[in-house]
């Protein structure tokens, strides 16, 4: 092996350390601040579990920084204690400036069939906006209308994405394109097309 190979090599191996440990401290932070929570509206483990239908068990888990949870079980942990999983994720960073590397964004599964729809936040920190990519599967879509005050904006980096606005409208976004819409319009998703979709969302303020 050539010392330029030797070097990459080493990189490379750094780099995936540090993605790890990237995923650690997250789980580390995600944890603390949802045990801060929750204690703060003086919830049991077991009063949370029944609030949400998680198990005491995988919610403990989540306390002690040992699991990830889905950003469906974030949200419904988030809505038991009265908050948004955006909030309680502004509380894991620190910092007036965030800067998220090219492919060290915290990754969330959005359905809870892994690898269907994942969610990674390009947005971390205490701002008022939410930004992410989404990687959908052909056919994977977001089940329930959603409605939020302020603006929401969808780009299409890859595959093919419809768009339902209220009961009336649909809209096909392609590669390049982009909707921007009121977000008190109840609006979903779906992956359509045989390969996944790619897309950034945009919101303000982040509601989710």
């Amino acid at each position: 092996m050539t010392e330029v190979a030797r070097r990459e090599s080493s990189d490379e191996k750094d780099s995936l350390a540090a993605l790890r440990d990237d995923g650690e401290d997250l789980a580390l932070a995600i944890g603390r601040v949802l045990r801060e929570a929750r204690q703060q509206e003086r919830l049991t483990l077991q009063q949370l579990a029944s609030a949400t239908g998680l198990s005491q068990p995988f919610i403990s888990q989540i306390e002690h920084g040992h699991s990830m949870p889905s950003l469906l079980s974030l949200h419904r942990l988030a809505e038991a204690l009265g908050t948004s999983a955006h909030a309680l994720l502004a509380k894991t960073a620190r910092g007036e400036v965030s800067i998220v590397r090219a492919g060290e964004p915290p990754r969330f599964e959005l359905t809870e069939v892994e690898g269907e729809v994942t969610e990674h936040m390009v947005v971390v920190g205490d701002y008022k906006l939410r930004g992410a990519y989404v990687v959908a599967a052909p056919d994977a879509r977001q089940q329930d209308f959603l409605q939020h005050d302020d603006d929401e904006l969808f780009h299409v980096i890859s595959g093919t994405l419809e768009v339902e606005l209220g009961t009336m409208r649909r809209e096909i976004l392609r590669r390049g394109d982009t909707i921007t819409f009121k977000a008190n319009i109840p609006h979903r998703w779906r992956a359509t097309g045989r390969k996944s979709c790619t897309f950034l969302i945009v919101a303000t303020p982040g509601s989710f």
